[in-house]
């Protein structure tokens, strides 16, 4: 288990996939904003698998539902 604490979170999702590419393995990256939003990107050998984000619109008036997630995966 290794925990990395980004300046931001589009650094968070560019370390996680080096991460996976580098290591030949997969890597699960999560991010949790305000206790409100939480997103998530899993990557097998740098490759992104599935990703999914609770609420795309957070910051705006948009009303978007949660995108994302691949139950099978």
């Amino acid at each position: 288990w290794i925990s990395i604490y980004p300046k931001d979170k589009t650094s968070t999702t560019f370390d996680a996939e080096k991460l996976s590419q580098h290591f030949d393995a997969p890597v699960f990256s999560m991010n949790c904003f305000d206790s409100d939003v939480m997103d998530y990107h899993a990557f097998e050998n740098g490759v992104q698998k599935d990703e999914f984000e609770s609420d795309p619109g957070y910051g705006t008036i948009s009303t978007k539902p949660p995108s994302g997630g691949k139950v099978d995966y």
